[in-house]
């Protein structure tokens, strides 16, 4: 317990079942969160993880603008940034032979592209010793 006491972390894909379980674990550890999700309507639920520890914002890292959102929430929220939990992405559940061009493109979009993006916003918000993680 503590280990992150005084840490700030964004942590996306938060409303899903590993990143609930990662607010739940970073904030056991004292970390302060700024979570993101596509649903709006997961707020209460993803913040009642750790009432005093999380604050959601509703995003779609997908969409052109939503990462430097992201980072200009998370200068407004947490100031600075120590970890970033990069946890968003999508599964298309369907065998890759049967998968469409277009489909291929919003994979490549949700779990590359959007992460590279969010990434390169929030480094200048990442002070020395800061990790990146990416699920």
């Amino acid at each position: 317990m503590g280990r992150l006491s005084g840490k700030n972390v964004i942590i996306t894909g938060a409303a899903g079942g590993m990143g609930k379980v990662a607010c739940r674990k970073f904030a056991a550890e004292g970390a302060k969160i700024l979570a993101s999700d596509l649903e709006p309507g997961a707020k209460s639920e993803v913040e009642g993880l750790a009432p005093e520890a999380i604050t959601y914002v509703a995003a779609d890292m997908s969409k052109n603008g939503a990462p430097r959102e992201l980072a200009d929430q998370a200068s407004r929220v947490l100031g600075h940034v120590d970890v970033l939990y990069n946890n968003h992405g999508i599964i298309l559940g369907k065998h890759f032979l049967e998968t469409s061009e277009a489909e291929w493109d919003r994979i490549q979009t949700v779990d590359l592209k959007s992460v590279f993006f969010l990434t390169q916003q929030l480094v200048p918000l990442m002070r020395p010793g800061s990790a990146v993680i990416n699920v």
